[in-house]
């Protein structure tokens, strides 16, 4: 029914993506529905942005929409291109920062035990999968980084989530957000013939707006920090 293989840019696999990105979406919703009637509520504070307590850890469900899009890819077609162990790896490291955020979304870890799991995750990701080798400045040049570029790529993975999860508080703000980098990213894998970034990508885009149509203000739910 989907086609997955390489050759992405045909009229036929694009109505196949299509297809399957509206299906995960809807697929999406079902589950934020579902995450909603658990009511583990975000309760306003003097730093909160909402007034009302808000159902939260909607990120559950675009983590598991965003998941099974995965395997459905990866099983439906025997042509579909396999992620390497670098992206098993990357995939692993999702796992552990969502199981830190979840429980943190239900008892409420102490803020270094989510600090550890953040900067475990994050070496991580710096050793085995890729890290920020360098930076181009403009009328300077290319400034590389070195081993010191394991520091700068965990210190922009740890400080990120946390601004991204600040951001979580405010309707609509950090899934449309999300919405936009992922269609970009998704466009960029797609014309690059990067083929996992755009399935990754693509994945990610219908989990996230199933949940965006309830974080669309007036918000019904937050990410949480299983999702932020």
């Amino acid at each position: 029914m989907f086609d997955f293989s390489a050759d992405f840019l045909t009229p036929g696999a694009a109505v196949s993506h299509v297809i399957f990105a509206v299906m995960l979406c809807a697929f999406s919703a079902v589950l934020t529905c579902w995450v909603i009637r658990w009511n583990i509520a975000d309760v306003p504070n003097a730093r909160s942005s909402h007034a009302q307590p808000t159902p939260k850890s909607g990120g559950v469900a675009i983590a598991i929409s965003f998941l099974a899009g995965m395997v459905v890819i990866l099983s439906v077609h025997e042509e579909a291109p396999v992620p390497d162990v670098p992206f098993a790896i990357f995939l692993a490291m999702i796992g552990v920062t969502f199981a830190a955020a979840l429980a943190d979304d239900l008892i409420e870890l102490a803020p270094f035990i989510k600090l550890f799991c953040q900067l475990a995750a994050a070496l991580v990701f710096s050793l085995f999968v890729a890290r920020i080798d360098g930076l181009a400045v403009p009328m300077i040049g290319n400034l590389t980084f070195g081993w010191f570029g394991h520091l700068v790529t965990i210190g922009w993975f740890v400080l990120f989530m946390n601004v991204y999860n600040f951001m979580d508080g405010i309707d609509g703000l950090a899934a449309g957000g999300a919405l936009i980098a992922l269609f970009m990213l998704g466009g960029i894998g797609l014309l690059l013939g990067a083929h996992v970034v755009y399935l990754s990508a693509l994945c990610l885009f219908a989990a996230v707006a199933g949940f965006f149509a309830f974080n669309f203000p007036p918000a019904k739910i937050f990410m949480g920090d299983t999702g932020s």
